[in-house]
């Protein structure tokens, strides 16, 4: 929520400086729109459906500016082109992305932001005068859209300044430019530049060198994090958890990364084992997983890290879909990589096993007064739900309490929160510790591995080699 936000007041300034109209608008109104042009372009904001669009749910824009009098301001501003395509069947909002002449401001902006330390805005306008104590908001997002108090992360607060490397940003920077400006396709010999994720790229570290330039903690990136109603934390506004994973390499340069392995096919084996079925396939996959992903990655001519995507997929139910905007072949950038994907007999093979195991769990776990309650004792209402969202609700409930478990073993060295798993300061965690923790906690015998020391590299942010 905008409310629990650090927004940048230079950026406000400059848009009422530049943007007819928009001085005219209160402080609260000029601070909200100025988070959402500066969000608009971040990936995590991207449209599921419309490439190059920005989400933003209609409950959002009520709570930010109160009903339809985000329709006028923009009407009267000029500053979101605004599609009437959405649903709440498929989870789709509107797609909005800015007008050219805002995009232009807002490029203009963070391609050389101001040299001076920027203040730090609440979502109602208020300056921020020192970091909070924790980064987690005291309230969560239902499944209904409404606000209730967090469930669970109450024993350790969690690290709200993360400090950034901002000559590594500025390296990384510079590498990106150069090789736009070269064509330079680095490693990638006969690659084609993706300038589109560039952009990504390019934005990202620059909303990252600014916004740790500012006078309530100089040199870090305040984070907040808000609780999800399956359990899981999401990074607000600015963050570290949502960047391309080399601008947060650059960001944390040194620093290294701790992951609970396979973590979401970990617990669905162990969930349907409890249920008494036995899924050899995600066995097979689990004890042989670097071995099978390059079998598939040099088969299909896909990269690790696609193959790693497409897998995750699959547990959460996407379909073998030809439409290039769907999951699977949006992962691999080709409706034909995709088919062939398809044709595979591992990958159809662990798909479904996936599936009866999906339906083992579901049967096991069974929805009361039409609630489904996962392992954090949170409720997802099941109407209209398909069995792809409840398993979804069960994995992550035990994801969030297995991180939880680990931020309490070691919360003074954690930097940043993930999903699965954390950055921190040292190699060196007791990881048998960490691990007795998680199972203590959730019943659940998950793995933790560690890598790093963490470096970015041009060529893998922009042509995915890895």
């Amino acid at each position: 929520m905008t409310r629990d936000a650090y927004i940048s007041d230079a950026f406000r300034k400059y848009l009422a400086s530049e943007l007819p109209g928009f001085s005219d608008l209160d402080t609260n109104a000029q601070t909200r729109f100025s988070f959402m042009i500066s969000q608009s372009v971040s990936r995590f904001r991207q449209h599921s459906q419309m490439s190059g669009w920005a989400s933003f749910s209609y409950v959002e824009l009520a709570e930010n500016f109160g009903r339809e009098k985000f329709n006028q301001l923009n009407s009267k501003l000029k500053v979101f082109e605004v599609l009437d395509d959405w649903s709440k069947i498929e989870s789709r909002t509107k797609p909005y992305k800015l007008t050219a002449s805002v995009e232009a401001l807002r490029s203009a902006f963070y391609a050389n932001p101001p040299i001076a330390p920027t203040k730090l805005l609440s979502g109602n306008g208020e300056v921020r005068h020192k970091s909070p104590k924790n980064a987690l908001t005291a309230k969560r997002v239902t499944d209904a859209g409404t606000e209730a108090t967090r469930v669970g992360w109450g024993s350790t607060s969690v690290r709200s300044k993360v400090p950034v490397n901002v000559v590594e940003l500025r390296k990384l920077e510079l590498e990106i430019l150069h090789k736009i400006a070269n064509s330079d396709c680095g490693e990638k010999s006969g690659a084609t530049l993706d300038l589109v994720n560039a952009g990504f790229v390019l934005d990202a570290i620059r909303a990252v060198l600014h916004h740790a330039n500012n006078t309530v903690a100089p040199g870090c990136v305040i984070h907040k994090y808000s609780q999800s109603n399956s359990g899981r934390m999401y990074g607000q506004g600015v963050n570290l958890q949502f960047v391309n994973r080399h601008v947060r390499y650059a960001a944390l340069d040194g620093m290294w990364d701790y992951d609970i392995e396979n973590c979401h096919y970990s617990i669905l084996q162990q969930m349907a084992r409890s249920a008494g079925f036995h899924c050899p396939i995600i066995d097979d996959y689990l004890n042989r997983k670097a071995i099978i992903r390059n079998e598939l990655a040099v088969n299909l001519g896909l990269t690790v890290g696609q193959v790693k995507q497409v897998l995750l997929a699959i547990v959460y139910g996407a379909a073998f879909s030809e439409d290039l905007r769907s999951a699977i072949p949006k992962s691999v950038r080709s409706v034909h990589a995709a088919k062939a994907l398809y044709e595979n007999e591992f990958f159809k093979s662990l798909a479904a096993d996936v599936t009866k195991a999906r339906m083992v769990v579901l049967k096991k776990h069974k929805p009361f007064r039409g609630g489904l309650r996962n392992a954090c004792g949170l409720v997802m209402r099941t109407a209209g739900k398909e069995a792809r969202h409840k398993l979804a609700h069960l994995l992550q409930g035990v994801e969030s309490l297995a991180l939880e478990a680990a931020h309490n073993i070691c919360a003074d060295k954690i930097l940043l929160l993930q999903h699965d798993g954390f950055t921190a300061t040292t190699p060196n965690l007791d990881l048998v510790a960490i691990e007795a923790a998680i199972f203590d906690v959730t019943g659940y015998r998950l793995k933790l591995s560690v890598s790093g020391p963490l470096k970015a590299s041009a060529n893998a942010a922009l042509f995915h080699t890895s």
